[in-house]
């Protein structure tokens, strides 16, 4: 038996999702607006190679969210539900009645991140439900694997994320428009957001300047 380190089976991987990643993307969605606008506008004038770290995210990510959006799905539920607002594109990953987002985390705080909260609030305000529920998988807890957080918003709150949504898409679009990504706000001085700096790809021409 001969045992060797590597395998073509990588670079085919990376093909793949260089193709899946690589399909044309209109219009606006959720998640261009959740954190780094300007890393979303980078990434779609002028997209960069997808390598093993990328993989290793849609992976882990991906994998935990099909096996439970199915599960749902045999219950009646709806996995990957679309909805369009205002031409915001959004989806949503398991929707009974109210938007569930299903999260993955190596931590073992269950605390829900800001991020996240803001994304089920935009599912919420696109919905109009004043219910919605992460759920998270936490993978370095084998005792407690599975944390679910219920989240209540007033009409009024969810008035205020459909004003956010729609101010941050006008902004996005005309960044996207102008092809000026700096056009774009980012996150290098945000508490909850400036770790994402440290793994961007853009970040080099994106701190090359002040604003």
């Amino acid at each position: 038996m001969i045992v060797e380190e590597g395998s073509p089976f990588k670079d085919q991987l990376i093909q793949l999702l260089t193709k899946e990643y690589g399909k044309e993307r209109e219009g606006v969605h959720v998640s261009d607006l959740l954190m780094c606008m300007r890393e979303q506008v980078f990434r779609r004038l002028q997209p960069m190679p997808i390598d093993e770290k990328d993989l290793s995210f849609y992976a882990l990510g991906e994998g935990a969210h099909l096996a439970l959006e199915r599960l749902a799905g045999k219950g009646g539920a709806v996995s990957e539900k679309v909805v369009i607002v205002n031409g915001i594109t959004g989806t949503i990953d398991v929707f009974d009645n109210i938007p569930i987002e299903i999260k993955t985390t190596r931590s073992r705080d269950p605390t829900p991140k800001p991020f996240h909260l803001k994304q089920l609030g935009y599912y919420m305000a696109m919905t109009n439900s004043n219910v919605g529920v992460l759920l998270y998988i936490m993978m370095n807890d084998y005792e407690r694997p599975f944390r679910f957080r219920t989240i209540t918003m007033s009409n009024e709150e969810l008035a205020s994320e459909r004003r956010e949504i729609e101010a941050r898409g006008r902004v996005f679009s005309e960044a996207v428009h102008a092809k000026d990504p700096f056009r774009a706000t980012h996150v290098k001085d945000d508490p909850d957001l400036g770790w994402k700096c440290k793994r961007c790809k853009y970040r080099s021409v994106c701190w090359s300047r002040n604003n």
